[in-house]
């Protein structure tokens, strides 16, 4: 009958209807979250940036400071954290490599 028709007609147009709501609220929260993913990778690779250069001064004034002390055994915590500080920096740019 017709007005089984318009009924399946009316039925179907409702059903694409929430299928498109649906689909455009999808591809809504996927655009917030890309942007989100995009903020959080870039405040990491901020923050891996300041890190690596904070730990590059300090090294650097170790080295200047054991370079002007006598080799005695009194540095040698020194010139571990110098090589502790240079592995650091080691990761940090291993790390930025994968970003």
């Amino acid at each position: 009958s017709i007005y089984m028709c318009h009924l399946r007609q009316r039925v179907l147009l409702l059903f694409f209807s929430d299928m498109c709501r649906e689909r455009s609220k999808n591809e809504s929260l996927n655009e917030q979250l890309e942007k989100a993913i995009h903020s959080s990778l870039m405040a990491v690779i901020i923050r891996n940036h300041t890190l690596k250069n904070t730990m590059a001064d300090a090294a650097g004034e170790i080295e200047m400071f054991l370079e002007s002390s006598l080799d005695d055994e009194s540095v040698i915590p020194l010139k571990q954290s110098a090589a502790l500080l240079q592995r650091g920096m080691r990761c940090c740019r291993h790390r930025q490599a994968f970003q």
